[in-house]
């Protein structure tokens, strides 16, 4: 009996830590994305952990549209003072790509003088690609999540090179490869 508690109260403890996919093969839209490149310094405000670009400018988190395409790029952890993001290649080791759910509201239609009434709900969803990055030192950045709010159907797709483009301006580039990564072609990153 105690040996069944044993089981249950470690499937617990291991479900509430929760478990984070590994990043796959840097591959966004059919390119191999070798690093991201830094032309301009980048301050990281104090008591936050990243910087976040819309537009091609830095702008606050609460001035975010979420509708259109923006990335942050974080350090691996919060300060209290301002910090630097230096210009410099950062290599992307791997990309990760999540959804979420995050605006649900009910709707109810009616075409008055037809009888005519249709309910269901209105839907966004945060398309997420987060690109890893090496950190070779404590001040360098981790990772850059880029994401936008779109419908499900038929736009719902996760941000390519085109938003990331967008997003980045001329503060920040991707470095891609010249071999294509689809068809077998492409060279695999070492360690993935």
């Amino acid at each position: 009996m105690i040996g069944r508690w044993w089981v249950f109260a470690l499937f617990l403890t291991l479900g509430a830590c929760g478990w984070v996919p590994p990043a796959g093969p840097p591959e966004v839209d059919g390119r191999w994305v070798e690093a991201l490149f830094v032309h301009r310094p980048l301050q990281v405000p104090a008591y936050l952990s990243g910087v976040t670009l819309q537009g091609g400018r830095v702008v606050a988190d609460d001035d975010v549209d979420p509708w259109y395409p923006s990335c942050r790029i974080e350090l691996a952890d919060l300060a209290q003072v301002v910090r630097p993001i230096p210009p410099g290649r950062y290599e992307v080791t791997g990309i990760y790509r999540e959804e979420w759910i995050v605006q649900r509201a009910p709707v109810r239609v009616a075409v008055f003088g037809t009888g005519w009434v249709a309910e269901g709900s209105i839907t966004a969803v945060r398309y997420t690609t987060e690109f890893r990055l090496r950190a070779a030192g404590p001040a360098d950045p981790v990772r850059m999540r880029c994401m936008h709010w779109a419908d499900p159907e038929p736009f719902g797709q996760y941000p390519g090179l085109a938003e990331v483009s967008e997003a980045l301006g001329e503060l920040v580039s991707l470095e891609l490869s010249d071999v294509p990564a689809r068809g077998g072609q492409g060279r695999q990153p070492a360690g993935l």
